[in-house]
């Protein structure tokens, strides 16, 4: 999911932003404050539908989809599962390194269709070969701000059923 995810940070920044480029991407996270919709099926014998949303500015994100909520402040990276009362913390080194490869998650994503305020496409993961099709919608663009906690997950608003694991 991990990777996926990646994949609509990406797309969702660069595609919809009109970057051509590295450095359009960048421009556009750096610039705007942007919410989506998603949706993917992962292909197989049993096909796995996944529905979620993001709201991302510069290299902060939080994200919903999977019974997971995930919360990233460019530093740590706080995955919630509310079923199971557990929280994982780690270090968000991976939620910056996509934005700096981005050819690399891209180079899977192919039969792109662009609607008014959507586009859909396939994506073939180049190591495993999973399939999946995918539909990013609902795009808006809001002012960057300088408030980042909707990024940030609040620690001390969980009891003492949860199951903090902290991987920093």
């Amino acid at each position: 999911m991990k990777r996926l995810l990646a994949i609509f940070l990406v797309l969702g920044t660069c595609l919809t932003a009109g970057a051509q480029d590295i450095d359009g991407l960048l421009e556009a996270v750096r610039s705007k404050r942007i919410s989506f919709n998603y949706s993917y099926t992962i292909e197989g014998k049993v096909p796995v539908i996944y529905k979620g949303n993001v709201l991302m500015q510069h290299g902060c994100y939080y994200a919903t989809g999977g019974g997971l909520r995930i919360w990233c402040d460019s530093l740590s990276r706080w995955t919630s599962d509310e079923t199971n009362r557990e929280l994982y913390i780690e270090t968000a080194g991976e939620s910056t390194d996509f934005f700096a490869n981005a050819e690399y998650y891209l180079e899977g994503v192919y039969d792109l269709q662009f609607g008014k305020d959507s586009f859909k496409g396939k994506y073939a993961d180049p190591q495993t070969g999973v399939q999946a099709d995918f539909v990013i919608s609902d795009i808006l663009f809001f002012p960057s701000a300088e408030d980042i906690t909707p990024f940030v997950f609040d620690e001390s608003s969980l009891d003492s059923s949860w199951v903090v694991t902290d991987l920093r």
